[in-house]
């Protein structure tokens, strides 16, 4: 009993260190234990919301826009969709490399000291992927991230601009989150380069 205790320890701070890859994934929202897939589906109907108001607004003041805004958006979930994918199947490697060492030590083949020492060159292993990985993808930021101030400053701007009905601003706006919208896309797709 001891040694699948102490097991269970070694086990649950390698899945702990393995979440580091949740890094790729949709930020989390809340902290009171929710759900991955009640976290999703909040952000799902967060971006339909925000889409609903961004068509009314774009159908009102620049229709003409509307065909470049559905293609931008269908790319930007495809390229998420995509990612997400990459983020489980790391996650489902991990756990069937640590299922293995598991197996191992319940069939006798690993003592327990073994086991440890296996998950920590695991551990070592994929820290020092997730390190390099991440390196990569901050390098692709400084060069073609873009500025999360820069964008929340437009959307006010453009809430602003819908206000007071500003014609000229919002359809000066619209372009311009259109273009950093397309720059996102642009980046995640170069992220998804280096994840593959």
């Amino acid at each position: 009993m001891k040694k699948r205790w102490i097991f269970s320890l070694v086990l649950i701070a390698v899945l702990a260190f393995a979440g580091m890859s949740s890094s790729f994934a949709a930020p989390a929202i809340g902290g009171s234990g929710e759900s991955e897939v009640t976290r999703i589906g909040d952000v799902e109907a967060l971006k339909e919301k925000h889409r609903t108001r961004m068509t009314l607004v774009i159908e009102t003041y620049a229709p003409e826009m509307l065909a470049s805004y559905q293609t931008a958006w269908d790319a930007h979930d495809a390229v998420h969709v995509q990612l997400e994918a990459i983020r489980q199947e790391r996650k489902a490697e991990i756990q069937a490399e640590v299922a293995a060492i598991r197996a191992k030590v319940e069939s006798g083949e690993l003592t327990l000291e073994e086991a440890k020492a296996e998950l920590l060159t695991l551990r070592e292993a994929n820290k020092a992927e997730h390190e390099a990985i991440r390196a990569e993808i901050e390098a692709l930021k400084a060069t073609h991230g873009q500025d999360p101030e820069v964008v929340k400053a437009a959307k006010e701007a453009l809430k602003v601009a819908v206000k007071a009905k500003d014609e000229a601003e919002i359809v000066r706006l619209l372009g311009d989150l259109l273009a950093m919208l397309e720059k996102h896309i642009t980046f995640d797709n170069m992220k998804l380069d280096v994840l593959n």
